[in-house]
């Protein structure tokens, strides 16, 4: 591999996610509480996207959304693409939200919506195209998410701590590495349904030479019926570009 160009981006980048369609870096801040977006389809010259303030994020006293609720702090984010589909999933772990944010094709932002998840929620995994995704969350769990809606179908208990998460378009499994379990839970949800209705993890030990099945606690799966709220035009927590 050969570095062709270094980019400054924000004062404490966190995590990064592209859109293979558009070739579009999304790049987490969780000091000023924004995302930073760059096209890179030619690398040798990068342009600098019009950055996303998150609810609670921005710089200065001025920012209309530092003073609205607690500060956001941006970690895991992960793309949704597909036919008609260009946004982005951000976890926020001090407003305890996920926030959908949807992008036009010149990369604007079309809208910010933003859902209450969790404890302090950490690593997004998307599958692309088939409206779901799921997050982690401080509370050795794992959510369930319809992005079209809002709605946390579902969730899970994983092992301890759980941080990174990845989804296999192909099974629609996910694979969780619990970072004080010594673990990783394999999640299963199905991939002909728009919603996740159930999560059944199962566990394996990691950090020597082969893996083995370890005896995980009991999962527990619940599937979560009422629909979370869209915030409307003047809520606080939604940001609708003028």
């Amino acid at each position: 591999m050969t570095p062709i160009s270094d980019l400054t981006v924000g004062r404490i980048p966190r995590d990064v996610a592209i859109n293979p369609l558009t070739g579009v870096v999304a790049v987490t801040d969780e000091s000023d509480g924004m995302v930073y977006l760059v096209d890179i389809r030619y690398p040798e010259s990068p342009v600098f996207l019009p950055p996303v303030t998150l609810p609670g994020g921005g710089r200065g006293h001025t920012d209309d959304y530092r003073r609205r609720g607690p500060r956001a702090r941006p970690v895991g984010i992960a793309f949704d693409y597909g036919v008609g589909v260009n946004q982005f999933v951000v976890a926020d772990e001090n407003r305890n939200a996920v926030h959908i944010v949807k992008l036009s094709a010149t990369g604007t932002v079309d809208g910010i919506r933003s859902v209450d998840v969790g404890k302090r929620p950490q690593a997004i995994a998307v599958n692309p195209g088939r409206d779901w995704a799921l997050v982690t969350s401080e509370k050795d769990d794992v959510f369930g998410l319809s992005l079209s809606s809002g709605e946390v179908s579902s969730r899970t208990d994983v092992g301890k701590r759980p941080r990174g998460i990845a989804i296999d378009p192909q099974t629609c499994r996910a694979v969780v590495s619990n970072s004080k379990g010594h673990s990783a839970s394999v999640l299963v949800g199905p991939c002909n349904v728009l919603k996740i209705f159930s999560l059944s993890p199962s566990s394996a030990r990691v950090g020597s030479c082969w893996p083995t099945l370890a005896s995980a606690r009991p999962a527990t799966s619940t599937v979560m019926r009422r629909p979370v709220s869209w915030p409307s035009r003047s809520s606080a927590t939604t940001r609708w570009p003028s």
